[in-house]
């Protein structure tokens, strides 16, 4: 199983640059194998689990604030803000705050406040549902769908739930269909990865 400390980039590590060490065993996997990918390194597959709703989550995720993007990693998310000159960098922090132009006494000290925390981290609800979920269990599933994004996801049976979920807003990626149909389509796509129930 993965490391609660795995991050983005180690994730799509594992997924696109490693061949899983079960095609080593038997030929089974080692057929679905795309020829291009064989000669990747060797990598214990990247496991995610279905939960009890059907979406594709990481078990071992640990959230903490530290997970939290600072405002300036938002602002470039969003914004492509490093690039940005200061005048156009102003105008994101407007549109980000939503500052009314007409008050100028406003409008100063929040760009005074908002440069002053620029590498402090942004609180949960400053976040949208959706850039929650991405640094949530919900991630990893989210890289899956974004990742399969033009080649077919829809026939595997992922579904990409965005809006309100009762209680609360929610965004996740639901599986609908036979698991070891998805296993097989993953693997035939190269992706290091196998979905396994809860």
């Amino acid at each position: 199983m993965t490391e609660s400390t795995s991050t983005r980039r180690d994730f799509l590590h594992v997924l696109f640059k490693t061949v899983p060490s079960l095609s080593l065993v038997g030929p089974a996997l080692l057929d679905l194998w795309p020829e291009e990918a064989a000669q990747r390194e060797v990598a214990a597959p990247f496991e995610l689990v279905l939960d009890s709703g059907g979406y594709v989550i990481d078990p071992d995720c640990d959230v903490d604030h530290t997970s939290l993007p600072t405002l300036r990693e938002l602002l470039e998310r969003r914004y492509d803000f490093a690039g940005a000159s200061r005048a156009r960098q102003d105008e994101i922090f407007s549109e980000h705050f939503e500052l009314d132009p007409e008050d100028e006494e406003e409008t100063t000290s929040t760009l005074a406040w908002a440069r002053g925390r620029l590498d402090e981290w942004v609180e949960a609800e400053e976040l949208s549902p959706y850039e929650l979920a991405q640094l949530g269990e919900q991630s990893q599933g989210i890289e899956i769908y974004e990742a399969l994004l033009g080649e077919g996801h829809e026939d595997l049976g992922l579904h990409l739930v965005e809006g309100d979920h009762p209680g609360s807003h929610f965004t996740g990626v639901r599986f609908v269909g036979d698991l070891e149909r998805l296993n097989r389509e993953l693997a035939r796509r190269g992706l290091n990865l196998v979905v396994l129930r809860e």
